[in-house]
């Protein structure tokens, strides 16, 4: 999972530290990942009127060569095989701390030897960067990344210039790599 809260606060790091915390417990209960989220938005909805937060959620099922993920108000994450670079198929969903907000899964392949990013929008769009430039940045990053290795994929992609410089947002990136 990653996620990002609206605002730079202490306030905005507590609200995300529970939102984490109550993300686990969800996953942990056996809940999917729609009423994971679901659980999650309405646990904000409650008790933080007003916040908002956004999120993505993904269950491997490394056996099967298969994941199961959910948006909300998030990027969709980047997947690596071979020499192409595509954003995941997953349907977007609000973001977290909208009222009756409906969330839907989305189960898709994931190949062997190819790599999964998942990152906040602070690294592909900001007042200077379009999301869409930023984005195809993210993408060129990707293709010429190490392959095999996540640390150095994301080494690769926060030294091959993607987004503005200097940051005005947070930047959180997670990768992995699917090795048989």
């Amino acid at each position: 999972m990653i996620g990002d809260v609206a605002g730079h606060s202490v306030t905005a790091a507590a609200t995300m530290g529970r939102l984490r915390n109550a993300l686990r417990a969800y996953a942990v209960d056996g809940h999917g990942p729609a009423g994971v989220m679901r659980r999650l938005n309405d646990l904000l909805v409650r008790l933080e009127p007003g916040a908002m937060a956004t999120c993505c959620y993904l269950e491997l099922d490394l056996a099967g060569g298969t994941a199961t993920g959910v948006l909300a108000g998030h990027p969709a994450p980047v997947l690596r095989c071979g020499g192409s670079v595509d954003q995941l198929p997953l349907r977007a969903g609000p973001p977290l701390g909208v009222r009756r907000a409906r969330f839907s899964e989305t189960v898709f392949p994931l190949p062997a030897h190819s790599d999964l990013i998942l990152y906040t929008d602070g690294l592909v769009e900001d007042r200077q960067t379009t999301i869409d430039q930023g984005t195809a940045e993210l993408y060129a990053a990707v293709r010429t990344a190490p392959a095999g290795d996540p640390h150095a994929l994301i080494d690769h992609i926060l030294s091959a210039g993607v987004g503005s410089a200097p940051r005005r947002d947070d930047v959180a990136i997670l990768a992995l790599t699917i090795d048989p």
